[in-house]
């Protein structure tokens, strides 16, 4: 044995061996062993991992981590009235992001059932924020603030 090998932990070796179980192409599973590296780094406890295994899978998935929002930031106008999420390519508007439909659920411009309603949104009047995680740390609206006070 290596002594490259010796040092892998056990989940990498364990990728390693399904992945030639399965006879894959040796780039495609380096590139598979260096995300499970890469993911390894932050030196996870089983509760973390078990939730930074979800959020990555979501992630590889392009699917959006939290509820999408009718910010123009957040569409692509591509002209005839329709509009796409740039964090869900899968969702599509008629209305400039105010309600929208998925690819995934079978709808499509002639079928845009079922119909879902954005996340109303307004920037922070304090500091101009996006979202709760954007205020800057001396905004009173900063959830931070908000716990401490």
């Amino acid at each position: 044995m290596s002594s490259n090998a010796q040092q892998e932990s056990s989940l990498v070796a364990h990728a390693r061996r399904e992945l030639s179980t399965i006879g894959e192409d040796q780039d495609f599973s380096d590139s598979i062993i260096a995300a499970i590296k890469g993911f390894e780094t932050y030196g996870h406890s089983g509760g973390s991992h078990t939730v930074g295994v979800a959020v990555l899978v979501s992630l590889l998935n392009h699917e959006n981590l939290s509820a999408l929002t009718d910010d123009p930031a957040e569409w692509l106008d591509h002209g005839n009235n329709t509009w796409q999420n740039t964090r869900n390519g899968e969702a599509f508007s008629h209305d400039g992001g105010k309600t929208f439909y998925l690819l995934s659920e079978g709808a499509h411009d002639f079928n845009r059932a079922p119909i879902h309603e954005s996340r109303y949104h307004k920037p922070c009047e304090s500091c101009g924020a996006r979202t709760p995680h954007q205020h800057s740390p001396r905004c009173r609206n900063n959830p931070v603030n908000i716990a401490n006070s």
